[in-house]
């Protein structure tokens, strides 16, 4: 637990949550609840059945549709974007890190060229993202309300 980044967090309060007018408890329910994003890598594996999905008996799945693309699609940028989401997906033991501007622009290249929808896209960063709390957020652990009085004092 670092009491100067609790102290610092409290008396600042950079995301406006109000707690100059809370309890110790109530601060440290605050900051222990899970109200943040995080993002985080996707497994191949979670790729591989993400994109196995999207098919009805209309729409090719998602995998399909990428690989289609990759071989006729009239946009080299788009063609790129599916092969390199083709290895992405297939590859053992790699991530999609849609923090990385590169990945999360390879995915907008599938939605621009009308491969993936939208809907597709965001169900895609859903798996890339996790719930945490702002106390994970800034790295001082679980905050217990004594702690809360002690960085206030």
């Amino acid at each position: 637990m670092s009491k100067a980044k609790l102290r610092t967090e409290l008396l600042s309060d950079p995301l406006g949550v109000g707690y100059s007018g809370m309890s110790d408890q109530e601060c440290a329910n605050s900051l222990n609840a899970q109200t943040r994003s995080k993002t985080v890598a996707i497994s191949s594996a979670e790729l591989l059945a993400w994109s196995g999905a999207g098919a009805t008996e209309t729409i090719k799945s998602r995998y399909e549709r990428i690989e289609d693309a990759a071989a006729d699609h009239v946009s080299l940028a788009v063609k790129g974007a599916c092969k390199a989401a083709i290895k992405l997906i297939e590859r053992d033991s790699t991530m999609l890190d849609l923090s990385l501007a590169d990945r999360e622009a390879m995915v907008d290249a599938l939605v621009a060229g009308s491969v993936l929808t939208a809907d597709e896209k965001a169900e895609l960063v859903a798996l890339g993202t996790e719930s945490i709390s702002r106390a994970q957020e800034l790295g001082i652990g679980k905050v217990l309300p004594g702690y809360v009085m002690k960085a206030r004092a």
